[in-house]
């Protein structure tokens, strides 16, 4: 990753953790809890709704960034470094479930082509898409440096076709079968937009264009009445509280995203401009982010399961706060065992001592 390397750290952080919330809140949601706090629930996955998007933003600029014009080696280090722990983890979510199909020769095709294994897998297949598309990006990006009216032509294709895509996705949605649902929701175009935007503000920057102080606190104030349409949204009056309306391909969630991204991405700048949150800490929490990603909802719902033997039950923000600072602190920690696992089994494997001995045998 580029220069742009801090803020982006700063930004995969804040994702990760709104996708710790986002498992917590519907493991919660699912054990139907009182309607008060059920309400509490769904406006709080409502607000954690952006981490999809912050990762797409973060993913286009480092592909756009990137060099390497051989695009078969990028796919082939991706699927090793992506794809192989994902088949993984799906692997121990089916083994975790309590289904007596969980095995069955189709729940596991879709399992591992959808990411239906657990609630959160489905991001990988999504965001996949995008590095199979690392060349457009690249190009994407050196076409918008020559000039601002192709950063506009970028930035209108991006944003139409992605609303294009989420509005017709909310006329057919009603009628449309489990599978091509699921298909609909894995899209890469109802994200386009994001990975545009991360492009042309990488492009812009690149030719010296700054980023206008108004944006940030702009896009902070316009948040808040857009957030409040989508939390009315989300419960439509007279239905039980669900997260069925609480979800990305929404015309009010996707400016919500556009307008969170904006703010918290010139927040990010003004921060690693002043020496805040470009530390070691944050750096480490970046480069374990995709492996603590994967681990989050194991460790989720262990502490939970872990609760319910001692009658403890999470019903107020309090209790959430500290599950979710729990579930935090154990996946990364998961993921920096693994690791570390993985790393001593590479070297016990490779070392130069147990060479020479498997020669000398």
């Amino acid at each position: 990753m580029g220069r742009k390397a801090p803020v982006l750290d700063l930004l995969k952080v804040m994702a990760l953790m709104a996708v710790f919330g986002q498992g917590i809140t519907g493991a919660l949601l699912s054990g139907q809890p009182k309607v008060e706090w059920a309400v509490m629930l769904v406006l709080l996955t409502q607000a954690l709704k952006f981490s999809a998007p912050f990762f797409i933003f973060a993913i286009c600029i480092d592909l756009a960034e990137k060099s390497d014009a051989d695009h078969q080696r990028h796919i082939r280090t991706k699927a090793r470094h992506l794809l192989l722990p994902y088949a993984g983890w799906t692997v121990a979510y089916l083994l975790a479930s309590v289904s007596m199909h969980a095995f069955a020769p189709l729940r596991i095709i879709s399992a591992l082509l959808l990411g239906t294994a657990a609630p959160h897998l489905w991001y990988v297949v999504m965001m996949f898409q995008f590095q199979l598309l690392a060349p457009a990006c690249r190009r994407a990006r050196l076409c918008v440096a020559r000039g601002r009216g192709h950063t506009a032509v970028l930035l209108s294709f991006g944003f139409l076709t992605s609303l294009a895509y989420i509005l017709l996705y909310r006329h057919f949605s009603p009628a449309l079968p489990s599978w091509a649902d699921l298909l609909f929701n894995r899209g890469f175009i109802g994200f386009m937009a994001f990975g545009c935007l991360g492009i042309a503000i990488l492009a812009e920057e690149e030719r010296g264009a700054r980023w206008p102080a108004v944006i940030p606190p702009l896009a902070g104030l316009l948040v808040v009445p857009v957030f409040l349409l989508a939390c009315r949204e989300a419960l439509p009056h007279g239905i039980a509280p669900s997260l069925h309306q609480v979800i990305y391909l929404k015309p009010s969630t996707f400016l919500y995203n556009v307008l969170l991204l904006a703010a918290a991405y010139g927040g990010a700048r003004f921060c690693v401009l002043r020496g805040w949150g470009a530390g070691p800490a944050i750096r480490w929490l970046s480069s374990m982010a995709y492996k603590a990603f994967l681990a989050n909802v194991f460790v989720s719902r262990l502490i939970l399961w872990c609760l319910g033997l001692v009658n403890l039950e999470v019903t107020n923000l309090p209790s959430l706060l500290a599950v979710w600072l729990a579930t935090a602190i154990g996946s990364f920690a998961l993921a920096h065992a693994i690791d570390c696992l993985g790393k001593s089994m590479i070297y016990m494997n490779w070392r130069p001592e147990r060479i020479r001995h498997d020669v000398h045998e």
